[in-house]
Protein backbone atom coordinates (compact mmCIF):
# COMPACT_ATOMS: atom_id res chain seq x y z
CA UNK A 1 0.00 0.00 0.00
CA UNK A 2 2.95 2.34 0.47
CA UNK A 3 3.37 2.43 -3.31
CA UNK A 4 -0.24 3.53 -3.96
CA UNK A 5 -1.06 6.92 -5.47
CA UNK A 6 -4.55 6.80 -3.93
CA UNK A 7 -6.35 4.69 -1.35
CA UNK A 8 -9.99 4.82 -0.29
CA UNK A 9 -12.43 2.68 1.63
CA UNK A 10 -16.11 2.54 0.91
CA UNK A 11 -19.35 1.43 2.54
CA UNK A 12 -23.02 2.24 2.24
CA UNK A 13 -23.02 4.84 5.01
CA UNK A 14 -19.83 6.84 4.39
CA UNK A 15 -19.70 6.70 0.57
CA UNK A 16 -15.97 6.68 -0.31
CA UNK A 17 -13.51 7.79 2.34
CA UNK A 18 -10.09 8.88 1.07
CA UNK A 19 -7.06 7.61 2.98
CA UNK A 20 -4.29 10.18 2.86
CA UNK A 21 -1.99 8.80 5.56
CA UNK A 22 -1.12 5.28 6.73
CA UNK A 23 -0.11 4.72 10.34
CA UNK A 24 2.73 2.30 10.97
CA UNK A 25 2.58 -0.23 13.83
CA UNK A 26 5.83 1.32 15.10
CA UNK A 27 4.13 4.70 15.52
CA UNK A 28 5.37 6.32 12.32
CA UNK A 29 3.26 7.33 9.37
CA UNK A 30 3.36 7.29 5.57
CA UNK A 31 1.70 9.90 3.36
CA UNK A 32 -0.34 8.40 0.50
CA UNK A 33 0.27 10.14 -2.83
CA UNK A 34 0.63 13.84 -2.13
CA UNK A 35 -1.42 13.69 1.09
CA UNK A 36 -4.61 15.01 -0.51
CA UNK A 37 -7.69 13.44 -2.07
CA UNK A 38 -6.63 12.04 -5.44
CA UNK A 39 -8.37 12.71 -8.76
CA UNK A 40 -9.84 9.21 -9.09
CA UNK A 41 -11.31 9.28 -5.59
CA UNK A 42 -12.69 12.78 -6.17
CA UNK A 43 -14.29 11.72 -9.46
CA UNK A 44 -15.78 8.61 -7.85
CA UNK A 45 -17.30 10.71 -5.05
CA UNK A 46 -18.73 13.25 -7.50
CA UNK A 47 -20.31 10.56 -9.68
CA UNK A 48 -21.71 8.70 -6.68
CA UNK A 49 -23.29 11.88 -5.31
CA UNK A 50 -24.80 12.73 -8.70
CA UNK A 51 -26.34 9.25 -8.99
CA UNK A 52 -27.55 9.33 -5.38
CA UNK A 53 -29.03 12.81 -5.80
CA UNK A 54 -26.86 14.36 -3.08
Amino acid sequence: MKEADEIFVTNSIQEAVPITCLLEPTGGSHIVGNGEIGPITRQLLEQYRQKAGK
